[in-house]
């Protein structure tokens, strides 16, 4: 669903409520997560497109929005650091699929090593 400013005049209560709304929505993913690393995944990819959200609402606020350049450097970041799971995440498919369709040949346990490498580390 799109962004909703219900009160005329007041973009930026409206801007400060769609923010909280989706902050508060990623760190939820964050704590499931937490309690279930099998949600690590499914979190990593919420946080990160939360944080392109708020980003793509400071870009519509921008010329009334004096905080602009921190505030999108702070989301920017944050979506960042987790980029490296992120991709940690994509090989490790990768690399069971790859497994899957060499089954048997040396490859298949040059990557299940990588694989298992890759799943240690996150």
């Amino acid at each position: 669903m799109g962004y909703r400013f219900d009160e005329p005049g007041r973009v930026e209560r409206a801007f400060r409520r769609i923010a909280r709304e989706q902050t508060e929505k990623a760190l939820r993913s964050i704590d499931r997560a937490e309690r279930d690393r099998a949600d690590l995944d499914d979190a990593v990819h919420d946080v990160r497109k939360r944080c392109k959200k708020v980003r793509g609402l400071m870009r519509l606020v921008r010329p009334c929005f004096d905080g602009y350049s921190r505030g999108n450097a702070r989301f920017r970041d944050a979506a960042r650091m987790l980029s490296g799971v992120r991709d940690d995440a994509t090989l490790i498919e990768c690399d069971a699929a790859l497994e899957a369709r060499f089954e048997g040949d040396a490859e298949a346990a040059a990557l299940e090593r990588r694989r298992r490498a890759l799943l240690s580390r996150r």
